[in-house]
């Protein structure tokens, strides 16, 4: 497997760091919404796990939509 070497005029515009700056910040946002989610679920006790999956219930088939979050 060959990897090339990305082309230096590219990487170092200002429009390519502004994209990665932008990608990081939204990732990092989703990461701490999760975080924030959990915490929240443990301080208040929100019992957010009745919204998981749980197979072969009707009951389970919310949880399928619901589980990512």
């Amino acid at each position: 497997m060959q990897l090339n070497k990305p082309d230096p005029n590219f990487i170092s515009s200002k429009k390519a760091q502004k994209n990665f700056l932008l990608a990081l910040q939204v990732s990092l946002s989703l990461v701490a919404l999760l975080w924030f989610i959990q915490i929240s679920n443990s301080y208040l006790d929100l019992n957010l796990a009745r919204y998981g999956l749980r197979p072969r219930t009707g009951s389970g088939l919310w949880g399928v939509l619901t589980a990512p979050f």
